[in-house]
């Protein structure tokens, strides 16, 4: 593309050396570089380093698709003219590349030319200063949210010890229940044999009361005594005829 400045690196051997050509205190041209005899790893890390001719660093991080590593320049990267060097820094895990350097020929900026002061620049070193604070954050965070689960977690086995405690006591209550329930029944059981027994009784004192009533009626009627007289005249009469005989 018109709006790019792409070149091919190569890292086994150094070949001639990759110039570039940029203006002083200028950032609107990205730079492309095109890896052509390596294989970027997926999930590879691209950074650029420049050291400007006062000695100061550049140090960001650039884009990297493929093979291809895009790096978007900053006004400091070519705040001061003159010649400088830069390289490519490409990290994947324990694995680290550096290209050959590159020299960057910078153009007086007759415009602005003392606009900008020339400092130091690590974006790649704040990026991970800032990576590990939120690292840190996300960290206490984490720390937090465990000691609150683990509170939670403690009420939930002192509650459940709780609940464990009245079920233990909800069992012997209903066990206690059962044994009053099963002597209420037993002695249900026995009331209701003496009831049946003392009805028998009360059957046959009615009986008797009723042969009772009879003999008194008998009595009362004069059949009973009529009976008995008849019997002591059968008895006399027996007397007198033996008493005649002797």
């Amino acid at each position: 593309m018109a709006d790019e400045i792409i070149r091919d690196i190569f890292v086994r051997n150094r070949g001639l050396p990759v110039r570039i050509d940029y203006v002083q205190g200028t950032n609107a041209v990205p730079l492309k570089f095109q890896f052509r005899d390596y294989t970027v790893p997926s999930g590879a890390a691209a950074r650029i380093y420049v050291k400007k001719p006062s000695g100061k660093e550049v140090y960001n991080s650039a884009s990297l698709s493929g093979n291809t590593v895009t790096v978007q320049p900053t006004t400091q990267m070519f705040a001061e003219a003159g010649e400088q060097e830069g390289q490519l820094q490409l990290t994947s895990g324990q694995k680290l590349l550096v290209t050959f350097p590159i020299l960057f020929r910078v153009e007086r900026n007759l415009i602005s030319e003392s606009a900008v002061e020339s400092t130091d620049e690590y974006g790649v070193l704040l990026q991970l200063i800032g990576d590990a604070e939120k690292a840190v954050a996300s960290a206490n965070d984490a720390a937090g949210k465990a000691s609150a689960a683990a509170g939670k977690a403690d009420r939930a086995a002192e509650a459940a010890g709780s609940a464990g405690t009245k079920a233990e006591k909800a069992a012997e209550a209903a066990n206690t229940a059962a044994g009053s329930a099963s002597s209420a029944a037993s002695g249900a059981s026995q009331a209701a044999g003496k009831a049946s027994a003392a009805a028998g009784e009360a059957a046959e004192a009615a009986k008797r009361a009723n042969d009772a009533a009879d003999k008194i009626d008998g009595l009362l009627d004069g059949s009973a005594y009529t009976e008995l007289e008849n019997k002591v005249n059968a008895i006399l009469k027996k007397m007198a005829g033996t008493i005649t005989t002797e």
